[in-house]
């Protein structure tokens, strides 16, 4: 009896030092492991530092290409330059001199990555889901190396930041989307045409998400969209569908330069070079074939930023309901996502423009993943093949 009680001690002093090292393993985990609150807060700061560590790198040691529109902004808010042929640049330099950073380059940077660090954070945090996945955490840390690189300097694209934040923190009514639209407008209005036509993609995208759509009905929906569009420009203006993407192609001399695929007569050559930038804005397997192996990583994390929140809503998860504010939420970033990227085809010039431009809206990718349930939150078997996924 002495001999059995005394193993049973010995057994449950075993069992209590792996409880104490479980516990010792979980707190030291916690601190950089994104499902847990306090882990996902270190990764978010790291975040913030990469993307600091981004705008030094950018400024010393990548090609002054990177800058070449800030010093643009710059020299025409300071006087220096008054007339420009791109009369885009003009309205957001006016807002920098009216805000006094004509002559701030540093203070400007700041500004516009700090604007972009409220924005990423309030997609990560505004519905109150404190925990993220690794692959949400990974592209966190993608959204602020972006946004120090393309965000932290004198910019056009950090006065889209409004318009996304718009998005995000609408309540949940449709009847707030005009709102958005409003922004839209506004961004239309000031620098950016094309933005009209995002506006209108998107107001098409959002009433096709009420119900749960497939993605790939969403991607093909987007893709015919834009092809429409460049018909439209052909018959309506007289030009080819992919015109205004090689009419400012002409002096260009990036390295990562669009190469136009227009196998056929116009317009069928140019739509179809359309719908093959949609696929290739997706997957640009190309890019490291016409600018060199070092682009692998740049094609890699472009795949990354438009193709993860797609996952994230793949047809084996129920999205939530259309009625409640993740629900609205969600529908708004993924159909201004979409529709910005079917106009993206027709219009961009370069993948270092189509990253420049994307990089202000990363965070409703960030809204796509963090609104879903997780781990895998499967709602019953693998939904069929039907328009509305259910």
């Amino acid at each position: 009896m002495a001999v059995e009680v005394q193993g049973q001690g010995r057994a449950t002093v075993q069992q209590l030092q792996r409880r104490s090292e479980m516990r010792t393993r979980n707190t030291r985990a916690r601190w950089v492991n994104p499902h847990d609150e306090v882990g996902l807060a270190v990764i978010m700061a790291v975040g913030v530092i990469f993307g600091l560590l981004a705008m030094y790198v950018r400024q010393h040691y990548l090609p002054s290409d990177y800058e070449a529109d800030s010093r643009k902004i710059e020299s025409i808010a300071n006087g220096s330059r008054p007339d420009f042929v791109d009369s885009s640049f003009t309205p957001i330099a006016n807002i920098y001199e009216f805000l006094g950073l004509a002559n701030q380059p540093a203070i400007a940077s700041l500004l516009g990555y700090g604007l972009a660090i409220v924005v990423i954070y309030v997609a990560v945090y505004w519905h109150g889901r404190k925990t993220a996945t690794w692959i949400t955490a990974a592209y966190a840390i993608g959204a602020f190396i972006f946004a120090g690189v393309y965000l932290g300097q004198y910019s056009k694209d950090v006065f889209l930041l409004p318009v996304v934040l718009l998005a995000i923190v609408l309540p949940r009514r449709i009847y707030w989307d005009l709102i958005l639209l409003l922004g839209m407008g506004g961004a239309a209005y000031l620098f950016r045409d094309y933005w009209a036509l995002i506006a209108a993609a998107y107001v098409t995208l959002r009433l096709l998400t009420l119900a749960q759509v497939r993605i790939r009905y969403l991607l093909t929906t987007a893709m015919v969209g834009a092809a429409a569009l460049g018909l439209a420009i052909y018959f309506l203006r007289g030009h080819a569908p992919n015109y205004y993407r090689t009419s400012v192609q002409g002096n260009l001399e990036a390295a990562t330069f669009i190469h136009p695929l227009e196998p056929l007569p116009q317009p069928l050559g140019g739509v179809v070079d359309i719908i093959a930038q949609f696929w290739l804005f997706m997957l640009p397997v190309t890019l490291p074939l016409v600018a060199g192996a070092a682009y692998i990583v740049v094609m890699l994390a472009l795949s990354f930023l438009r193709v993860a929140p797609l996952i994230a809503l793949r047809s084996d998860k129920s999205w939530p309901p259309a009625s409640s504010l993740n629900g609205a939420t969600l529908r708004r970033s993924l159909a201004l996502f979409l529709a910005f990227t079917a106009v993206q085809a027709l219009f961009e010039p370069d993948y270092g423009s189509v990253l420049r431009h994307l990089s202000p809206l990363l965070p409703l990718g960030l809204v796509m993943m963090q609104t879903m349930p997780r781990p895998a939150a499967r709602r019953g078997r693998l939904l069929g093949w039907s328009w509305t996924g259910k």
